[in-house]
């Protein structure tokens, strides 16, 4: 970053968390994961009510059929990289991305163990609420129970290679990041895409080799970059910020909105930045409150560089 920026940066306290991810397919960049930043929020929200990236959930079940019934499936695994798993449904031959309950996996002895020791060609019993999100592939937040039946083979899974191949495509490391901003209100479930307005990039690894962006969302009035965007909320909300792949630290900070007088979006540099308590997940995401009347930005450290992010929250 260059020196405007980091000057504008510098003296945050945010507390940022290292991940052990060890990496992030990129066919979340576009539709998966912003998906999965919307059924986490579900799953955080203990909602059951309809949720995707502007679809309905499928089923009918009112809030409290859905908190009271439990449904039991058997589903394949046919892909498991750490965090990264896909199943597909054994009655429906629906692919899905699962929520794995807090209290883990059950192995076939009863032991316990975490989504790192499934494996493909696992079969595993799910119990649940029944609701899968609306998307390809589905989202099943609902989870409550995975129990691992039978051992399987990988090549059970080879049926699948296809889905497998389409979902989850390696992200070019030289590719500078992208992410998302998700969130909740009564009416819908809204993700904001995220393009960097600044950053520094060695996406080779090769420090001679890197490409820079030296900028900022705002003015030297404190004007907003029209473009970024807007997360239009009524009050205090929950917001997840997802990314194409996995990243190591991630700082949260904020300043308040003032009207201007040609109509735009203004910060009050007057203001100082304010840090944003947050929480990273080992699935690769950061949870924290947002506003209306904040422009926010996120600076997050990757493997081959860092990249900030910015967003404003209105009424």
């Amino acid at each position: 970053m260059g020196a405007n920026t980091q000057n504008k940066m510098t003296g945050a306290a945010g507390a940022a968390q290292m991940l052990r991810r060890p990496c992030a397919p990129a066919a979340r960049r576009v539709l998966a994961l912003v998906l999965l930043a919307l059924a986490a929020l579900a799953a955080l929200a203990g909602c059951s009510s309809p949720a995707s990236s502007g679809a309905s959930a499928a089923g009918s079940a009112s809030a409290a059929d859905a908190d009271a019934a439990t449904t039991e499936s058997t589903a394949l695994v046919v892909f498991a990289n750490g965090n990264d798993v896909l199943f597909v449904d054994q009655d429906t031959q629906t692919p899905y991305f699962p929520t794995i309950p807090a209290e883990g996996i059950k192995a076939q002895d009863g032991a316990t163990i975490t989504v790192d020791d499934l494996a493909v060609g696992n079969v595993v019993a799910i119990e649940g609420n029944g609701i899968m999100l609306e998307s390809y592939p589905g989202q099943y937040p609902g989870i409550t129970s995975i129990r691992v039946i039978a051992q399987g083979s990988p090549a059970d899974a080879e049926p699948y290679q296809s889905i497998v191949d389409e979902v989850f495509v390696p992200v070019d490391p030289a590719s500078v990041p992208t992410g998302s901003v998700s969130y909740r209100t009564d009416l819908a479930d809204t993700s904001l895409m995220l393009n960097p307005y600044s950053y520094q990039w060695f996406g080779n690894g090769d420090d001679e080799a890197g490409v820079a962006l030296d900028g900022w969302f705002a003015d030297d009035n404190g004007l907003i970059t029209e473009g970024t965007p807007d997360a239009i909320i009524a009050e205090a909300t929950q917001a997840i910020a997802t990314f194409d792949r996995g990243f190591q630290s991630i700082e949260v900070n904020r300043w308040p909105l003032a009207e201007s007088s040609e109509g735009r979006l203004r910060m009050d540099l007057t203001a100082p930045q304010q840090p944003v308590d947050h929480a990273t997940e080992e699935s690769g995401s950061a949870t924290f409150t947002i506003e209306p009347g904040y422009a926010y930005s996120l600076t997050v450290k990757f493997a081959n560089g860092d990249a900030s992010f910015a967003f404003v929250a209105t009424a």
